[in-house]
């Protein structure tokens, strides 16, 4: 069963997330203005986070729960913010360039994401 919470309702001890008074590490979605999947106390998959106002702020994925692949950090008029996106690879920024047709494509699926 896959449950639903939000980053606030965790507990992070370590790299990993926990439903308070557990020691089993969480595994479900996470809702509410950050939202992304958590597998056995780690973030996995597409991210996406936003603005107290409800905008998009952040988005990429997570593997073992460091940052992979490509991530955008999008100003309040939701232009992209370029010294902090890029490509990531383990947790480490490993390019600062993004291609345009990549950062669509990212886009698309976020959207799709937020909307399923």
């Amino acid at each position: 069963m896959l449950l639903s919470k939000t980053l606030k309702d965790l507990v992070k001890r370590g790299e990993l997330y926990y439903k308070p008074f557990t020691k089993v590490p969480f595994t479900g979605k996470i809702t509410g203005r950050t939202r992304g999947s958590i597998k056995s106390g780690k973030k996995y998959g597409p991210w996406v986070f936003c603005h107290d106002y409800g905008k998009l702020s952040e988005e990429g994925a997570y593997k073992n729960g460091k940052k992979e692949g490509l991530w955008a950090l999008f100003k309040k008029d939701r232009t992209v913010l370029g010294p902090f996106t890029g490509t990531f690879k383990d947790g480490k920024k490993v390019s600062d360039k993004m291609k345009t047709l990549t950062l669509l494509i990212t886009l698309a699926i976020s959207i799709l994401f937020i909307l399923y």
